[in-house]
Order: C-alpha cells, then structure tokens, then sequence
C-alpha cells in the first residue's frame, strides 16, 4: 500500500520514478534560528538606511559619488553592533563622498548647527581656503546639504544650500545658513562640498572639488545623553584593553667562571 509522509525519523515519497525513503532533515536550533532571524532583520534596516542615503546623493552630487559609495557604507555600518539609525549616522562623521577627490585636501572652516523653533541654523566661519594654484584658481564655493529624520520609518527630508563665491584675496568669511526644520525632526546629517572655479566658472575637473559627512547630531536631549555615556564607556573601555599587562621578571642566566 503505497505511503505518503513522515513516519517517525524517515520520510516516504512517491514520484515518477517510484517511492523512496530518506531520513528526516534535523530542526536548526532555537539559539541559531533567533540569531539568523536577527542578523536578517539587521541586513534588511542598514541596506534600507544604506540605499537612502545612496540615493540623495545620487540626486545632489551622483557626478562626485564613488562608485562603490553604498559598499562603504554598508563596511562602515557594520562597525556599529547596535542597531540603531543615530548610532550608524554618528560613524560617518568624516565619511568622504569619493576618497579620490577627498574634501580633506581641500579649504577647512568650522561649523556649529543649532535648532530653531522652526529652521536649522547652520555657522560656517572660513578657516583656511584651498590651494587653489595647482588648478590655477581664485575663488571656491561651499555647498551644504542637510539630511534630517524624524521618529518615523519615512525617508529623510533634504535640503541644499550654496554660500557665494569666495576669492582666495578677499579674507575669511562667516556664513549662516537657514534651513527649514519639518515638524518632530531628531536626527540630522550634514555634507559639506567645496568647488574651486576662475572667476566664478566651475573648473571642470572633479581634482578641485570634494565632498565629506562633516556632522551628525540629534535634537533629542536623552539620546544625546546616552551617547555621550556611550563614548565615554567605549573610551573607558579602549584605555583599559591598550593598558600592557606587567611582564614577567626576567630571569638572567649567570655565565661560568672559566678559569
């Protein structure tokens, strides 16, 4: 009589080539299959965040992006072991857009964001301006963009902003930059980009442009908090493992009297 099924520890099947019988496949573990459900879940939120973030670039400046930009991403996420998108966001403060073309090789200027009742204050004060002389330039201009996140899921508001041109001779200026604040915004990321040009045309060469993550915050004073005990805690922890451990007190072999 021909049988169908599982039976115990074997299997009975029928095809076209007649019934066999194989012993049952084993059950994964509890442990292994909540540590796979979770490390699925983890890869499913960082190429979400990963593939976001990918994407406005694509729009604001896919010229300049490298093109293993996501892959960089995704390395430098999985540095984080907590799943959590202010976390992830902070390790990519100095995230070059395109090590190629790094913004590091370019001008510096110091930055300060701070919230508004309904806009976000961006300070930007010139430090030193970029070597203009190996592109046979006389003037660059910053350009910001500002990513921010509410508590939702939904995909992040962006904004771009370009301060005027600035020649090499006419000092170090100050801008303020204003962007609107979207109701409940938390987390924020910002990318500055400078461009050199002569006389106000863009040179066309990415050699004198760069772009980087310059700065990631949150406006939630608790998750602030947190991560400041968190780094304290990491710091805490780095200086405690890099402390050698006391060596042994060498034993000297004394040398035979040869007489």
């Amino acid at each position: 009589m021909p049988v169908r099924g599982k039976l115990g520890e074997v299997v009975y099947t029928q095809g076209r080539y007649g019934n066999t019988v194989r012993k049952a496949p084993r059950g994964g573990s509890r442990k292994r299959d909540i540590a796979l459900q979770m490390q699925n879940h983890r890869t499913k939120f960082l190429n979400n965040l990963a593939g976001e973030l990918n994407s406005w670039l694509n729009i604001y400046n896919g010229r300049l992006k490298s093109s293993d930009f996501y892959v960089r991403l995704q390395r430098c996420f999985r540095k984080e072991p907590i799943n959590d998108r202010f976390l992830l966001l902070m390790g990519l403060r100095g995230f070059e857009i395109n090590p190629n073309y790094p913004l590091g090789k370019l001008g510096s200027c110091k930055l300060a964001v701070k919230e508004m009742t309904s806009s976000i204050k961006v300070s930007l004060q010139v430090e030193h301006h970029p070597d203009g002389g190996r592109y046979r330039a006389n003037c660059y201009y910053d350009e910001l963009l500002l990513l921010s996140w509410d508590k939702s899921k939904t995909r992040a508001n962006a904004d771009r902003q370009l301060s005027e041109w600035i020649y090499f001779k006419n000092g170090k200026p100050e801008f303020e930059f204003m962007f609107p604040k979207p109701t409940g915004t938390t987390h924020w990321l910002l990318c500055l980009r400078q461009r050199l040009g002569v006389n106000e045309v863009e040179l066309n060469s990415m050699k004198g442009e760069g772009m980087q993550v310059v700065e990631v915050g949150t406006f939630d004073k608790k998750e602030q908090a947190l991560w400041d005990k968190l780094i304290a805690e990491r710091e805490e922890k780095r200086l405690r493992d890099s402390v050698r451990k006391p060596e042994k007190e060498l034993v000297r072999v004394k040398a035979k009297l040869v007489r």
